[in-house]
């Protein structure tokens, strides 16, 4: 007998192989649902919602060790009884973390989400907390590892404030991570579908629930961006590492991640070690050379074809863009940005 054939959105959400998947997805179950879903196509928007609640409880509430789920569901039961509870099928799928008891117990008895947060937050150690801001100026939050988040209005933030074992953070919104290094413990903010994955680092996160783009920009350090539906032990290897002046744009519907320059790439040297653009009949090969080291950038040409090509100008006022495009008047050529590279052409120079 097949037991998929009249599978409703409950029976995935208490299915603990599937609420495992959903949590901790691996090359091996990844396949097995697929199968599922293939032998059963009128399921499949079943899955995908059961697949979101699972995803959006979890951002929630942090998992807990087993053991703790049956002092939790006793604490349920004899602490918040407001009205007569409906019957349910036994807890069977407790294990599978205690997101689905919390969002239950929330759906089935009309409790606060705080009242049980607090619950959750008592038994596990930890506790979670959601800042929004609803004002109209930057909101400064410091996260008990040091590490500072500037929130722009409109914005939501969900974390552990202690970090009792990972440092991990929900965004909403747009905000500016300031990370604080620590190399043992890596840093996650997951906005949207994207996760960034980060050592001790700045960088720019825009994760709107309305826009289907995400963006992540680089200010200093390096970031790994990936999908959140990437499996396996090293998901960053689905994803783009960026360095500064880089950015990462991810179309949620799609999938698709790409990596570019940001609007306005910063000069990344100190101003004591930067020489003022100024040239005196120099090679091309010699100004490029100062904008790859200045701005962090690759510039893509061939070198042989410009090898004539020799400029006097002044380029200190005008920002990255506007460089290039003053060089590339001059010797007649354009360029275009391509995978966050600098990539310019043209004839070359005569004599």
């Amino acid at each position: 007998m097949d037991p998929f054939a009249d599978y409703s959105l409950d029976d995935f959400l208490e299915n603990d192989a599937f609420v495992r998947w959903v949590k901790y997805p691996d090359a091996g179950q990844n396949r097995y649902w697929q199968q599922v879903a293939s032998a059963h196509p009128h399921l499949v928007p079943v899955m995908d919602e059961a697949r979101r609640r699972i995803r959006e409880m979890a951002q929630f509430y942090p998992d807990v060790p087993e053991s703790d789920v049956t002092d939790l569901w006793q604490r349920v039961q004899g602490q918040i009884r407001p009205q007569p509870v409906r019957r349910f099928r036994p807890l069977w799928w407790a294990a599978a973390g205690i997101a689905l008891v919390a969002g239950w117990f929330i759906w089935d008895t009309g409790q606060p989400v705080e009242k049980v947060r607090e619950m959750v937050a008592s038994v596990s150690g930890s506790a979670t907390r959601e800042i929004r801001n609803t004002g109209t100026q930057v909101q400064i939050i410091t996260l008990s590892d040091g590490s500072t988040v500037s929130l722009e209005p409109s914005g939501t933030l969900r974390f552990d404030t202690t970090f009792r074992e990972r440092r991990e953070v929900y965004l909403s919104g747009d905000a500016f991570f300031q990370v604080r290094k620590d190399p043992a413990h890596p840093f996650f903010v997951y906005a949207n579908g994207l996760v960034t994955k980060v050592l001790g680092t700045s960088f720019r996160v825009t994760a709107y629930e309305r826009d289907p783009r995400v963006t992540v920009q680089v200010r200093t350090g390096k970031v790994a961006v990936y999908p959140s539906e990437a499996a396996g032990p090293h998901p960053e290897s689905a994803g783009l590492l960026l360095t500064p002046n880089q950015q990462a744009s991810f179309l949620r519907e799609e999938l698709q991640l790409s990596r570019g320059l940001i609007q306005d790439p910063r000069i990344l040297v100190p101003k004591e070690n930067l020489k003022r653009f100024v040239f005196d009949d120099a090679p091309l090969s010699e100004i490029f050379d100062a904008l790859e080291k200045a701005y962090g950038v690759r510039i893509v040409y061939d070198e042989e074809v410009f090898a004539r090509c020799r400029i006097t100008t002044s380029l200190t006022d005008e920002v990255l863009f506007e460089k290039l495009n003053v060089l590339c008047k001059v010797i007649g050529a354009t360029y275009q940005v391509v995978d966050a590279q600098i990539v310019v052409s043209g004839s070359g120079c005569t004599e």
